[in-house]
């Protein structure tokens, strides 16, 4: 039900499939089609770790420093 209530936001807004990015001194940008992204929510029960705000908190940090 999550992955569908996304993929049905992300199919209504362009923003949400839009990378920036630049190519030497200029911003580029890039929007994927509505497609790009259907099935690629993943999921991780935190519920198993003893300290579960710390596990969030990495894998927050891990997926703000991933580079495309």
């Amino acid at each position: 039900m999550l992955s569908r209530a996304v993929d049905i936001l992300v199919d209504r807004h362009d923003s949400l499939r839009t990378l920036f990015f630049t190519k030497g001194d200029t911003v580029k940008q890039k929007a994927f089609s509505k497609n790009a992204f259907k099935d690629n929510l993943s999921y991780m029960d935190v519920c198993k770790y003893k300290y579960k705000e710390n596990k969030i908190r990495s894998i927050i940090q891990k997926t703000i420093n991933h580079e495309f």
